[in-house]
């Protein structure tokens, strides 16, 4: 995606990825060339913006995944380690003294 000069003729060369290989086009200066290159400035720019919009989308969550990192740890607390303890009483575990010593 850049424009060339070759003697006194200007091209312009667009390089994609398709189905995992490599295109290249050459236009010769003209309107088909200046299409092109519009179309790849706002394609470039598109993924700009998008890429722009998830990180203000992922530092606008990261407070919050902060948060429900925390619920979880208390509900594991809460809930899994008294569980096992109960089933580690119900049945006969190795090592379940060990076990009690947790909680």
């Amino acid at each position: 995606m850049v424009w060339e000069t070759r003697g006194p003729n200007r091209f312009y060369y667009r390089v994609r990825r398709v189905g995992g290989g490599v295109t290249k086009q050459c236009f010769k200066a003209g309107t088909e060339a200046r299409a092109a290159a519009r179309e790849d400035a706002q394609r470039r720019k598109a993924m700009l913006d998008d890429n722009r919009s998830a990180r203000v989308l992922a530092d606008t969550m990261r407070p919050l995944d902060t948060l429900l990192d925390r619920v979880d740890e208390s509900v594991d607390r809460l809930i899994i380690t008294p569980t096992i303890m109960a089933i580690s009483t119900a049945i006969d575990l190795p090592g379940r003294d060990s076990l009690r010593s947790v909680a």
